[in-house]
């Protein structure tokens, strides 16, 4: 989407549909990796010797094991072979002669146009930050992490406050990434673990805060007007 205009490319719709469909697939293994993390840190934190905890612990161990398989099967399976090979192709004839067209400062323009843009686009979202609630700031974690992505990719091209607005967004979006992976863990307690000790829970919504925290500290970063 980012360079479609003006390298001209066809249309990948697609493959954008399939990759949809892989990390779907893959989501729930990656989603259970950072749950474990979180849940064995607040294990630490919290109630490191609690017998009902370690049992839900190992409940998580053997579920892994099961996702891990999900994820053999996925990268192993002749779709995404298939799939693989389909986007090296892309590449090739979608980039490789059109990659080197036009003159620096258009691209140098281009770059500075579509990042303003992105975080124009990201500000809408920042009214998450007053109530903090989990929904609005995972939207707002979406159109930060584009603006990221679009920091990083135009990275040569961009000024200096460019790559300083990369490195700010990099740090908004981890903290986002964390106060999400929070949020998703602690709605998994409620059935998978309704005995959940309160001083865990509370655990990991202080973490949360401090993310928050961090968060709003990290946004204090503006690009220059103009």
């Amino acid at each position: 989407r980012l360079f479609r205009k003006p390298l001209d490319l066809p249309r990948a719709a697609d493959l954008e549909r399939e990759l949809a469909a892989v990390s779907r697939t893959l989501g729930p293994a990656r989603d259970l990796d950072v749950w474990i993390e979180q849940w064995q840190w607040a294990m630490r934190k919290a109630v490191p010797g609690d017998r009902a905890c370690q049992e839900y612990t190992a409940r998580l161990d053997r579920l892994k094991d099961r996702q891990r398989e999900v994820v053999r099967r996925t990268v192993r399976s002749r779709a995404y072979v298939r799939l693989c090979a389909r986007l090296r192709a892309f590449l090739r004839t979608g980039l490789g002669r059109k990659a080197n067209r036009g003159r620096k400062d258009a691209l140098s323009r281009f770059a500075r146009k579509r990042l303003a843009r992105s975080i124009r686009r990201m500000e809408r979202h920042a009214h998450a930050l007053l109530g903090c609630s989990s929904e609005a700031l995972h939207a707002y974690r979406k159109a930060v992490r584009r603006a990221r992505y679009v920091a990083e990719f135009l990275g040569p091209a961009l000024p200096a406050w460019g790559r300083k607005a990369a490195q700010a967004l990099n740090r908004m979006s981890t903290e986002l990434g964390l106060i999400h992976d929070i949020d998703v863990g602690l709605d998994r307690l409620t059935p998978e673990f309704p005995a959940c000790p309160d001083r865990t829970r509370r655990c990991l919504a202080a973490r949360r805060d401090d993310g928050v925290t961090r968060l709003r500290k990290a946004r204090r970063w503006r690009p220059p007007k103009g």
